[in-house]
């Protein structure tokens, strides 16, 4: 082994060795070569990939892993061996135009059919994490060896056809590849994560897929030799290690964004392990005797009881097993998205290894099943007759496939063939005793079974528990023989969640809340009402008043945050009213409601439109509580009216919808008045006044076109951003910082594009903000940067001037996180003493004034008792429970020089709640002062306790109570870590200008 090390090595590098040198000499160019227009930026996705190439940035390093994985004596390739690489990739597009983006790349697969030594170097699959830019929207995405996913050309068509379907699947393309020197046809697939799911017009919600941690512990050491997994005892070990596999979340960081997102993380772990423990009990039963890969998860759970959801359910596993992709029912393979708002478990197709041509086996049934399957294999035929061969072939053709009409006519005919010959099982093989038996029963002590086989496999496991309260947990033994309560940070749930928990001698394994099936299935807080097709749901502190009579709906919200959603169906001609929680005691007193940005089910909205058609509705809010006043999801049609008045964040908030809107009349609010996401609108007129930020904000690729706006008082007047495109009639905006903004905020989307025909801006600090990825055109001029308002005086509003650009020296970039002497540096943004609101802006790097609702910020409440600032080289990403910016730091002692980059030690950390979202502030004394004696918060404040709690009440009421929530004091340990790990997410990811 030794010597085929050695040969191997020599071998690829003799052959190989100028790719080493040309990939050190790659050029620094990154970005796109297409210009900027709006046809571009609309047909960028529609565009075919010629040739994806990626290079390794160290290829000596990079091809010995590999070597290394050939080699290795074991059959699954171990995790040592997946460590990402500096690579550059280039995107080479059949127009001519080509991409170049930085990445991290790591050897992808568990089993070793994706790798092999292929002409003296070294193919595999690979896994690819763009570190900027994207490719059709993608910025995380595997290339795999064309094998590995089955017959290369069925698994492109199925997932086509599920997406056609309105099943999520990933984008899957056929393309031709070049990875360092070798040459192949690959498949491009996207990964399961949060633009998957915006692109399948679903919301960001937990991801799930089967635990394999424990199986893989049980097979890491089986020799690589020519034995079948049969032969081997693979497939027994799986059957067993079923029996004690749950799920994971795969995308469980978003648990650090919000108490809701925890929340909901929380939930569907907890409905997806019970449905995992119920299959334990059931696939080799005393009656079942059947492998883990021919027994399915039950869709009467996964779809929470809801026949209608059960139907799509059941129709999925039809249409997995009409094209012989059982491979993807297999538990371990399952992945699903919790989709929170219909309340059930959807799946998501991947590895599913589909071969269409393959006729079913005679007598071949997959259980559980019911009675009602046949009439979902007449659904699913219909469906499949009823799909547009012509945007069928478009779309194929975008993917890497030529298919002819005849050639798809003949694949969708031989799925329906096999549909009829599953048919003909069900009704000649499949027995009453049968459905009966494998129907939903109630099993006590549903635990027992895992218990038992994970005490044998894995006895140094320990199960988690969670109580009532959202935090508190239980570690307990196996059989819960002895249970102790734990504290746990949001990261830590992360980790637990996502099965990355463990430490080199113990197991740690989620359970769930309460293993009781009715508790735990019937932890729904909304009530419902049945109203013409369409279903109210609403909360507890909702009063809902309806008069069909009058065709209105009057909705009272009596406690703060309680919210409603109607779904379904279709709304004509109604009015819907909507009047927020108001205490005047609470006014006077300057007490703000609580702001609640989402529930367990990801909603936003006091009042949300969901999955719905509309037709001539009118809808007025008043004093909202919630992230948004009203809230459009997945809604089509017309509606004539919609006023807002006094929106305690966002006033409307659209989402993913196809909407006309006749008029738009806001009155304050405290951030954005109107927020448009993925779709297509149409609106008429709009009146903007008193918008916190963007008077009209369009985001996440959406095409709108407006007749006339009218807004004031704003930060913005209209924002265009993230692939989206705006055209305006007229606009007339005045007292805005900018009139116009065009820019790209998220990585898996392009620039914005705005076209305004005619424009009055009056009174406003600069007329355009824009990105290089963007345009704005006024008329028949192109708009630039820097083009300041007669009214205002730029430099009051910058600290640094140099040639009218204000870019002097970058307070985030140019200076470093740590020095030497163990002090970190931090900038001052904000003296104490100061009343004006500053920061430095993620764009320039340069230090300016704050504005609100367009007029610079000034604080109404007590000037700042201390200087606040932030700390250079940092940011925390908020799917690590930060907000995207530089950490903050609030810097004891006499006031400091604005714009001032100083030294400071570290004393700890002042923990909060900003708004609904972590908001965590390093606090730090300057190391020449008499301060820098102190070493911890401990010793500071039992010298000055008044001081710590003067500043803690300060920022629990500088915006009005209830806003910001103190939580906790944290130790010197806890800061510095947090500042480690965010300089960290600096070098690792930069900071999103826009983010």
């Amino acid at each position: 082994m030794q010597k085929y090390f050695f040969f191997l090595i020599f071998s690829v590098f003799f052959f190989n060795n100028i790719v080493a040198k040309e990939n050190k000499s790659l050029s620094k160019y990154m970005g796109c070569t297409y210009s900027i227009t709006k046809e571009n930026l609309k047909n960028i996705e529609s565009v075919t990939i010629k040739l994806i190439e990626v290079d390794t940035h160290d290829y000596r390093k990079w091809t010995v892993n590999g070597v290394r994985i050939l080699i290795n004596r074991f059959r699954f390739v171990e995790e040592k061996y997946k460590q990402r690489h500096d690579a550059t990739i280039t995107i080479n597009y059949a127009d001519g135009s080509k991409c170049i983006f930085e990445g991290r790349v790591r050897h992808s697969g568990d089993e070793k059919d994706h790798i092999i030594q292929l002409n003296n170097s070294i193919s595999q699959s690979i896994d690819v994490h763009l570190k900027n830019g994207n490719i059709r929207g993608i910025t995380k995405f595997k290339l795999l060896r064309s094998n590995t996913r089955g017959n290369l050309e069925d698994e492109i068509f199925l997932t086509e056809i599920l997406r056609n379907l309105n099943f999520i699947a990933p984008r899957t393309v056929k393309v031709e590849t070049r990875v360092n020197k070798v040459t192949t046809t690959m498949i491009f697939q996207e990964k399961a994560a949060k633009e998957m799911l915006e692109f399948n017009n679903r919301r960001e919600g937990p991801i799930l897929e089967g635990d394999e941690r424990f199986f893989r512990k049980l097979v890491e050491k089986f020799e690589d030799n020519n034995l079948s997994n049969w032969s081997l005892g693979v497939v027994p070990l799986m059957n067993k290690s079923s029996k004690y596999m749950l799920s994971k979340q795969v995308n469980a960081n978003i648990v650090q964004k919000s108490a809701g997102h925890a929340q909901m993380s929380l939930n569907a772990s907890a409905y997806l392990n019970f449905i995992y423990l119920y299959f334990a009990n059931r696939f080799q039963d005393n009656e079942n005797n059947y492998n883990y890969f021919e027994y399915d998860l039950d869709n009467t759970l996964l779809g929470l009881f809801d026949k209608k959801k059960i139907s799509i359910l059941n129709e999925y596993n039809l249409l997995m097993q009409s094209t012989n992709s059982n491979h993807g029912l297999a538990i371990n393979n399952r992945k699903f998205y919790w989709n929170s708002l219909e309340n059930y478990f959807e799946p998501i197709n991947y590895d599913s290894n589909p071969n269409i041509s393959k006729n079913i086996n005679r007598g071949q049934i997959r259980h559980p099943n019911s009675k009602n399957y046949l009439a979902s294999i007449q659904s699913i035929e219909n469906k499949m007759r009823s799909i547009d061969l012509d945007d069928l072939q478009l779309n194929l053709s975008l993917s890497g496939l030529q298919l002819s009409n005849k050639n798809i006519k003949e694949k969708i005919e031989k799925i329906i063939t096999n549909l009829y010959l599953i048919k003909y099982n069900y009704e000649n093989y499949l027995t009453e005793d049968a459905i009966d038996h494998n129907k939903f029963k109630e099993i006590n002590n549903i635990l027992d079974v895992f218990n038992t086989n994970i005490k044998d496999s894995h006895p140094n496991t320990f199960l988690l528990m969670q109580n009532e309260k959202e935090n508190d947990f239980q570690k307990c033994e196996i059989f819960l023989e002895s249970c102790l309560k734990v504290d746990y940070s949001q990261k830590d749930i992360s980790d637990l969640l996502e099965g990355e928990f463990d430490n080199k001698n113990y197991f740690f394994q989620y359970i769930g809340k309460d293993l009781n099936f009715k508790k735990l299935f019937n932890q729904e807080n909304y009530k419902k009402i049945n109203f013409q097709d369409s279903i109210i749901f609403y909360e507890e502190g909702i009063n809902i008043d309806i008069s069909e009579d009058n065709r209105e709906i009057n909705i009272e919200q009596i406690v703060s945050g309680a919210k409603v959603y109607i779904s379904g169906g279709f709304l004509e001609n109604m009015k819907l009213n909507f009047k927020g929680f108001v205490s005047e005691e609470n006014i006077n007193k300057g007490i703000k409601p609580k702001n609640y940005p989402s529930d367990y089910k990801g909603l936003t909205g006091c009042l949300s439109l969901i999955n719905i058609k509309v037709k001539d509705l009118e809808l007025k809010s008043y004093n909202s509580t919630c992230e948004d006043s009203i809230n459009f999801i997945d809604a089509s049609g017309n509606v004539k009216h919609i006023y807002i008045e006094n929106a305690f964040s966002d006033a409307l908030d659209v989402d993913f919808s196809n909407l006309q809107i006749d008029e738009i009349e806001v009155k304050s609010a405290f951030n954005d008045c109107v927020d448009f996401s993925s779709g297509n609108y149409k609106l008429i007129r709009l009146k903007l006044k008193n918008c916190g930020d963007k008077a009209l904000s369009i985001g996440e690729k959406s095409f709108v076109d407006i007749i006339n706006i009218n807004a004031s008082y704003a930060n913005i007047g209209i924002a265009s951003k993230d692939s989206s495109i705006v055209s305006a009639e007229k606009v007339i905006f005045q007292n805005v910082e900018t009139c116009l903004s065009a820019y790209n905020k998220k990585q898996e989307y392009n620039g914005g594009f705005l076209n305004i025909k005619a424009m009055n801006c009056r009174n406003y600090f600069v007329k355009a903000d824009l990105d290089v990825y963007s345009k704005i055109i006024v008329g028949t001029t192109n708009l630039k940067n820097y083009e300041y308002g007669k009214s205002f005086n730029p430099t009051k509003f910058k600290i640094r001037e140099i040639k009218n650009q204000y870019i002097f020296e970058n307070l985030i970039k140019d200076h470093k996180t740590f020095n030497k002497d163990n002090s970190i540096n931090a900038v001052v943004e904000i003296s104490k003493g100061m009343n004006e609101k500053w920061e430095v802006s993620k764009k320039t790097g340069s230090l300016n004034r704050e504005f609100y609702m367009g007029s610079p910020r000034k604080i109404e409440y007590s000037p700042y008792p201390v200087n606040y600032g932030l700390i250079p080289m940092t940011v925390l990403p908020t799917s690590r429970g930060g907000d995207g910016d530089a950490m903050d730091v609030l810097i004891l002692g006499d006031p400091l020089t604005q714009g001032e980059v100083v030294k400071v030690k570290i004393l700890g950390l002042i923990k909060m709640i900003d708004s609904g979202e972590q908001d965590d502030k390093v606090i730090a004394v300057p190391v020449n002062s008499n301060l820098s004696k102190y070493e911890n918060l401990n010793d500071f404040t039992s010298d000055y306790p008044e001081t710590i709690n003067y500043i803690k009440d300060w920022f629990e009421n500088y915006k009005g109570k209830n806003l910001v929530e103190f939580q906790r004091l944290g130790s010197k340990t806890e800061a510095i870590k947090i500042v480690t790990d965010s300089n960290r997410y600096f070098k690792k990811f930069g900071i999103r200008p826009r983010g």
